[in-house]
């Protein structure tokens, strides 16, 4: 399975990164970086998570609002596209 395409320029960057700092800063921090990002998501009920009135009210997060929750996506999706290197 090949990964999506903006995952392939996150991976590049990363990549970048990872030489720069090492992995025992990089792995560490990245991992951080992505329960930090899953905290601010929450979790909410998939059958509801299209209105931004459902998310308000299921979501266990920080996230209140549909928008919110499509920039946390489009956040996670960059630290999970980090992931690839390990």
């Amino acid at each position: 399975m090949k990964p999506p395409v903006p995952y392939l320029a996150i991976e590049l960057f990363s990549n970048l990164l990872f030489k720069k700092i090492g992995p025992h800063i990089f792995i560490p921090g990245l991992v951080i970086l992505w329960g930090i990002v899953e905290t601010f998501q929450g979790q909410s009920r998939p059958e509801l998570q299209f209105t931004s009135d459902a998310v308000s009210k299921t979501s266990t997060g920080f996230v209140t609002t549909y928008q919110g929750l499509i920039v946390c996506r489009i956040c996670l999706g960059f630290t999970e596209g980090m992931f690839y290197i390990i």
